[in-house]
């Protein structure tokens, strides 16, 4: 299987997939995720990625470090929440 990479910033990919949800009440929905590659941040990928489910769309940033996780991830509105990876 040959995996669509985002190497260039600028450039952009589409990922639908199912999930299961569970409001209103539990049932398997189709998820858009349309991904755009950001230039990198102090030596970290970053990336803007719009989801939308079900009429509701969240636009969000995600930044990953040179391995490949997740150093952050900022969801926007209606939700509001970051996440970020704290060093031990």
């Amino acid at each position: 299987m040959q995996t669509a990479m985002i190497h260039k910033p600028g450039q952009r990919r589409q990922l639908v997939a199912l999930t299961v949800t569970s409001f209103p009440a539990a049932a398997i929905a189709t998820v858009r995720y349309d991904v755009e590659r950001k230039p990198d941040a102090a030596g970290q990928r970053a990336f803007t990625v719009t989801t939308t489910e079900g009429g509701a769309t969240v636009t969000g940033d995600v930044v990953l470090d040179t391995a490949g996780f997740v150093v952050s991830q900022q969801f926007g509105p209606p939700l509001n929440t970051t996440f970020t990876r704290r060093e031990k």
